[in-house]
């Protein structure tokens, strides 16, 4: 079963718990009601994205979006699949 994602102001919101008042991922998990394993992947993925803290004032959430959640991320199941008859 896949996870549905929270949206993009929360996500900037527990990245903001994280980086501003730098309180624990255990109180932001408390906090937003997520997951504390959720705040880590976030955290996680935010670091991969190397846009750093804190996000710039211009950067859409769209953007952002998909510098945390690359398509090539996609769990396979979910990718679309492969028109066969157009690779003959």
């Amino acid at each position: 079963m896949t996870r549905r994602r929270i949206l993009m102001r929360k996500i900037k919101e527990v990245l903001r718990l994280i980086y501003e008042l730098k309180l624990s991922q255990s109180k932001v998990a408390q906090v937003q009601k997520i997951s504390r394993s959720t705040v880590q992947e976030y955290i996680i993925r935010f670091k991969a994205s190397k846009i750093g803290y804190p996000i710039p004032k211009d950067m859409e959430e769209i953007e952002l979006e998909k510098r945390l959640f690359p398509i090539d991320q996609i769990p396979f199941t979910q990718k679309p699949e492969l028109d066969y008859e157009h690779l003959m």
